[in-house]
């Protein structure tokens, strides 16, 4: 995938949407990801997913995988040695571009849980949707279940 078009998965213009409850799993012991999935509006895959560390659970990271790329907004994350809420990018068909792409999202606006503070399941709820929001992925059709116990 070119980066115009990886870039025209966060623009607005192929309307993806998800739907239904988050579904929460472990994948490893050391993190809990719960996620959903749906379609753009011209029949392609899309899954949303947010994935929190237990051991810091203030850094939560909010993955929407379409094809081979994957945008990644990592909040209160470190990147470079920097402690900062960023977008970066996963190209499985042109990785050079995307090893290089990181976008600073400290001044638009959306919601990341106060670092050093356990998040609650709501607080997580409104990390996923502003994120979501950012990415221009409907969400109005997801059924929020808070996480299992110990991870919020």
């Amino acid at each position: 995938m070119s980066k115009g078009e990886a870039l025209s998965l966060i623009d607005g213009s192929r309307d993806p949407g998800v739907w239904g409850e988050i579904e929460w799993s472990r994948r490893r012991s050391a993190s809990c990801s719960g996620e959903m999935s749906g379609l753009t509006a011209d029949g392609v895959a899309v899954t949303l997913a947010i994935t929190v560390r237990l051991m810091r659970p203030w850094e939560p990271t909010v993955l929407y995988r379409c094809g081979a790329i994957t945008w990644r907004i990592d909040h209160n994350g470190s990147h470079r040695g920097r402690l900062f809420t960023h977008l970066q990018a996963e190209d499985k068909d042109d990785p050079a571009w995307a090893g290089s792409f990181v976008r600073d999202l400290g001044d638009v606006g959306l919601f990341s849980p106060i670092v050093g503070e356990a998040p609650s399941g709501s607080e997580l709820e409104a990390t996923l949707r502003s994120s979501a929001s950012y990415l221009h992925v409907n969400v109005d059709g997801v059924t929020w279940i808070d996480p299992p116990e110990g991870v919020q």
